[in-house]
């Protein structure tokens, strides 16, 4: 179980979002010339890798893990420096499986570190790439039946409402849907296996089928997409795992498969869901896309599923209505959201999805609204300060959160999870503005998409 990254501001390696932030690194990494790098990206893609790799059972599914040290006392989470004896010890795993994002997400992960060792180190390329094809053979058989992630073990402060968080992934949701096309997507890349070719396309057929009608054919409605046929619920409201799997799920297949017969339906999907984007950035005085989208009285995030000082203090809630839709015989308002928390990975995806949206249609303008995301982290926002710690100005005190000791130091590049006017507050210092990986790796993707 060596190897890995800590995810943000503590001493955990979540599987769902480490294995997201290297995604990004490898993909910023492939192809790209990197004047700097001798041999450290390497290093840290394949140290990640390995630890992937020996999360996967025989059968193919993922080890569970909390991050709760063994006999933690929980009784002294949040009380000064808490239970800090326990930090260091050994983390229990669970023989159960991860959540189901987990297990896109490392098929995608070790397919894209696959990718960028192929023709530099085979063994490593082989080890990958056997990996994500084991966890995938698995999500094609009974991984299907994965559904209501609970978390075997909850750790302390604040991660009471974390399973909520993965509620939209099921069979027959919008969520599961993308997470397979792009995992496909990747894996036909280095194979070209048939087999990830037409799961990929009827996934992609699948996820059209839920796109939302709206009143008119420019009506930002139609840009979201419901849960699940049944769901009166929006895919689009799941922070975190919306923006990095839906949009890009078109995007990624169009690149792909130049001559698939409904490549022109995925391209109509792909630039509704880029002049949504565009419309509501437009309307926002420093470019900022929303983050979440819900139906009226349908939000699952209305309380949050994990603990920050900006959602618990901050009542504005900044929804917009974005119009009407019909669905099973009833009318929806549609309404979108700044959501708070960890928003940031929402707005590079979706700088990258626009950039890669630009590339396929070429709708420049879309390219504006992509720069627009990136200058919102690095601090043209009405707060006037960088997401990112020792670039730009005026960031705040960086989340500590003291749920183990001693706290992640500071460091130079982390970008943090999103800056609110709370973060500056003197009661908020060290508990809002967590690094997280996901942002990190995230951003230098959108850089290398910027670059190209």
């Amino acid at each position: 179980m060596s190897g890995g990254h800590h995810q943000s501001s503590d001493l955990r390696k979540w599987t769902f979002g480490t294995a997201i932030g290297i995604e990004g690194l490898a993909e910023y990494a492939t192809g790209n010339c990197i004047p700097w790098d001798k041999g450290i990206i390497a290093e840290e893609l394949w140290h990640s890798a390995k630890y992937y790799l020996s999360l996967i059972t025989d059968e193919g599914w993922l080890l569970n893990c909390t991050w709760v040290p063994e006999d933690y006392n929980t009784e002294c989470a949040g009380k000064g420096y808490g239970d800090y004896q326990a930090a260091w010890r050994k983390r229990k795993y669970f023989e159960t499986p991860d959540s189901e994002h987990s297990h896109w997400q490392v098929i995608k992960t070790l397919a894209a570190v696959a990718k960028y060792f192929k023709g530099i180190n085979a063994k490593i390329y082989k080890a990958c790439l056997t990996g994500a094809e084991k966890v995938w053979n698995y999500m094609q058989n009974e991984g299907k039946s994965l559904h209501g992630y609970q978390l075997p073990v909850f750790p302390p402060l604040g991660h009471d409402g974390m399973p909520k968080m993965f509620q939209g992934f099921y069979e027959g949701s919008a969520l599961r849907y993308a997470s397979c096309a792009l995992a496909a997507c990747k894996l036909f890349e280095l194979t070209g296996k048939e087999e990830y070719k037409m799961t990929a396309y009827e996934m992609l057929d699948n996820l059209c089928d839920l796109q939302l009608e709206g009143e008119s054919l420019d009506s930002c409605v139609r840009a979201c997409f419901w849960e699940s046929k049944e769901s009166n619920i929006l895919a689009n409201n799941y922070y975190y795992f919306y923006c990095i799997n839906v949009p890009m799920a078109f995007a990624d297949a169009a690149e792909l498969w130049t001559d698939a017969k409904n490549r022109d339906q995925w391209l109509e999907c792909m630039k509704t869901i880029a002049d949504q984007y565009q419309k509501l950035s437009n309307k926002s005085p420093f470019g900022r896309i929303p983050s979440s989208f819900y139906t009226e009285n349908n939000d699952v995030f209305s309380k949050a599923a994990l603990f920050s000082f900006s959602i618990t203090s901050d009542n504005e809630r900044k929804n917009a209505s974005i119009g009407q839709t019909q669905h099973n015989g009833q009318t929806f308002s549609v309404f979108s959201e700044y959501y708070n928390f960890c928003y940031n990975l929402d707005l590079i995806a979706a700088g990258i999805f626009l950039l890669k949206a630009a590339e396929l249609t070429g709708n420049n303008n879309y390219r504006i609204t992509a720069q627009s995301q990136l200058d919102w982290i690095m601090g043209a926002n009405p707060f006037d300060a960088s997401n990112i710690e020792g670039v730009g100005y005026n960031q705040p005190h960086r989340g500590i959160l003291g749920g183990f000791f001693p706290p992640v130091p500071q460091i130079p590049g982390a970008v943090f999870t999103g800056i609110t006017k709370e973060c500056f507050e003197e009661a908020s210092l060290g508990y809002d503005c967590e690094y997280d990986m996901p942002m990190v790796g995230w951003l230098l993707y959108l850089y290398s998409q910027i670059e190209h």
